[in-house]
């Protein structure tokens, strides 16, 4: 059965060709529906043609049509992707970046259809602007060999066919009055060939450079991954190393073991910590070395970009478009480099900075119960069961506190206000599946028992265009209890403050995340057993301030038994979140565990917390906040006696 032609145009060609006689800039005028209605009613067509039309027509003929149909399609995505109307991602991504700007640059030479080859001759002559511009363009792209640029490209090959249909005249056109220009001024000619092989060698340079970079990066950023693989046995070796330092903990509460012998154990632990802290600092040291590298790499690519840039000036006035995309192209592809770079940079240096905190929490916690064996009093002496009520009372006020709406939040990285009368996002989070496969307790036990260190987190978040699109976080705030938990599981307690090493692992933790999704972290960190005298003046130094204020975490650290909010008073985002993260004491009762504890220290020379808090007055946590108010008022001094525990006693 033959073809009715006149049907098939009706039926089933009408929109491909209706697309096919416009051009891109007609296109990009429809509307986005209008597009959309568009490609749906051609991809129904082109389903109508392969079942009823295809197999009874000629080879030849059936190539044509089906390139038709792929043009077709290719510029409506192109016309959706230049409006840039991010609804519709099915049809930009059916076809690739090179064939999409394929048509951009064939388009752009449709001009050349309303002119002869002789008034094409006189303005390459005159050195047009416009047209002088476009013949250079069409020399550089390589437009003459269609076939060879479309396999260059990665263009797909019922493309090349409709493109030859659609746009070949226009090409031969251009390519036959170069052939003119050659004849007539052959020496001028070639003065145009030398400005774009100068331009050409220049940003080939740029080009080997860039590779040169990427080669040696890549090389070295090799070599230091191989170092960061080892990282795992040594973080293997470190956690070994605490277990035995618990151990020797475990034996000095409870008196099991000689002052002599635990200092040799000390000693021996710290000969055996001496390779792995050598290990930590080859490390170290790779990382340096990379970052150096990084550096250096950088202002390399900077040297050329500069250059590219001083190019893009000393050609422009004469090659216009042709050598502006050649620059441009190499300049796009420095800067996806430099990018990278910053990337890279940013993790190595967090990689860095936490291998050089886990080595000085080592070293910490050796020295720290060196000096508890050799004498030095365990000023905080918190037990498990204390640990597990100070975090379920704090998160549970820190959840109260932040449903207390509405709440109008300032984000200082976006300079918007957020008010907030329910919440996109609140989640929390504990680490009680790890202490399961840690310890050797079940799971109810240790939900019952451990301190979980407890996280809870509320997220201001909105839609990029406000009714659709990605949601895209604004503000995080965020209350962290941290607890050593281990100490609690296995000895039963904790006597040692968080230190500055601890603090740093965990926050350049939210940083990176921070930075990454370029929102505003708002954290109230909290710890049971307070904070180590490093920390408290670090995070009220000047290097605090320069490191780490206006950037994207802000943080406030809350001693639980005391009661104390401390953070450095130059970051003036924080002072209106502080109030969020203050923990609770009960006013009145705390004030009458105040004045008995007084009166028992007027009897004698110290008051024991064991005894006070079994008075009905003062449960433990009452006491011991007392214990810590007094000595700030100048009543006594809180201290760990032997054989007795925790007391206020006279200076």
């Amino acid at each position: 059965m033959g073809i009715d032609w006149n049907e098939l145009r009706e039926k089933v060609l009408k929109d491909v060709d209706f697309v096919l006689r416009e051009d891109l800039e007609s296109l990009k005028r429809e509307g986005g529906r209008d597009l959309n209605e568009l490609w749906n009613s051609i991809k129904s067509a082109w389903t109508t043609y392969r079942k009823d039309y295809a197999p009874r027509v000629d080879r030849d003929v059936d190539e044509s049509i089906r390139s038709r149909f792929k043009l077709a399609q290719l510029m409506i995505a192109t016309g959706i992707h230049v409006k840039g109307l991010e609804e519709y991602p099915d049809i930009v991504d059916s076809f690739n970046t090179n064939e999409m700007t394929l048509v951009k640059e064939l388009e752009e030479f449709k001009f050349f259809e309303v002119l002869s080859i002789r008034e094409i001759v006189d303005y390459i002559e005159r050195k047009d602007a416009k047209i002088y511009g476009f013949v250079k363009t069409y020399l550089k792209s390589g437009y003459a060999n269609l076939d060879a640029m479309f396999e260059q490209r990665g263009i797909q090959k019922d493309i090349l066919v409709a493109v030859n249909e659609k746009y070949g005249r226009i090409v031969g056109k251009i390519e036959e009055a170069i052939i003119e220009y050659i004849k007539q001024k052959p020496g001028k000619f070639l003065l145009v060939m030398a400005e774009i092989e100068d331009a050409i060698k220049l940003a080939n340079n740029a080009e080997e450079e860039r590779t040169k970079i990427t080669d040696l990066l890549n090389q070295k950023l090799t070599e230091l991954e191989q170092k960061f693989s080892d990282a795992e046995s040594i973080r293997q070796e470190k956690e070994a190393s605490e277990d035995k330092l618990r151990e020797i903990e475990q034996e000095l509460q409870s008196k099991e073991s000689e002052k002599e012998e635990l200092l040799s154990r000390i000693s021996k632990l710290e000969s055996e910590n001496a390779e792995t802290m050598q290990k930590y600092a080859e490390i170290e040291n790779a990382c340096e070395s990379s970052l150096n590298e990084i550096e250096a790499r950088w202002k390399q690519l900077e040297t050329r970009e500069n250059e590219l840039k001083d190019g893009i000036e000393k050609y422009e006035g004469e090659l216009q478009e042709a050598n502006r995309r050649i620059f441009e192209r190499e300049l796009r592809k420095i800067e996806e480099l430099k990018e990278e770079l910053r990337l890279k940079e940013a993790e190595v240096e967090n990689k860095r900075d936490t291998l050089k905190y886990e080595k000085d929490e080592l070293d910490e916690k050796l020295k720290a119960i060196k000096s508890a064996i050799e004498g030095g009093e365990a000023k905080r002496y918190v037990t498990r069961d204390i640990a597990k009520i100070h975090e379920m009372n704090y998160i549970g006020r820190f959840d109260v506190k932040m449903n207390e709406l509405p709440k109008t939040l300032s984000n200082p990285i976006d300079g918007n206000e957020y008010r907030i009368t329910a919440w996109n996002h609140h989640h929390k989070f504990d680490e009680k599946d790890t202490l399961f496969k840690e310890l050797e307790m079940s799971y109810a036990e240790v939900e019952e028992k451990i301190p979980l260190n407890l996280r809870s987190r509320y997220v201001v978040s909105e839609k990029k265009y406000k009714l659709f699109g990605k949601e895209q976080t604004k503000i995080v705030i965020e209350a962290v209890v941290l607890n050593h938990w281990k100490d609690y599981a296995e000895i039963g307690l904790d006597t040692k403050s968080f230190t500055l090493s601890e603090l740093m692992s965990v926050l350049t933790r939210y940083i990176d995340r921070a930075e990454l999704g370029q929102y505003f972290h708002v954290l109230g960190i909290a710890s049971v057993t307070g904070w180590d005298g490093k920390v408290l003046d670090y995070i009220q130094s000047d290097e605090f301030h320069r490191n780490f204020v206006n950037r994207h975490v802000s943080i406030c650290l809350v001693d639980l038994e005391t009661g104390e909010i401390l953070y450095n008073k130059l970051d003036n985002r924080i002072k209106d979140f502080v109030e969020l993260f203050e923990p609770l004491f009960d006013a009145e009762k705390l004030e009458k565990c105040k004045e008995a504890v007084k009166e028992e220290l007027d009897r004698g020379d110290y008051v024991v917390l064991e005894d006070i808090s079994k008075g009905g007055v003062c449960d433990k946590i009452s006491a011991k906040k007392a214990f810590y108010d007094l000595e700030c008022e100048g009543f006594g001094r809180v201290a760990r006696m032997k054989d007795i525990g925790t007391v206020l006693r006279r200076d």
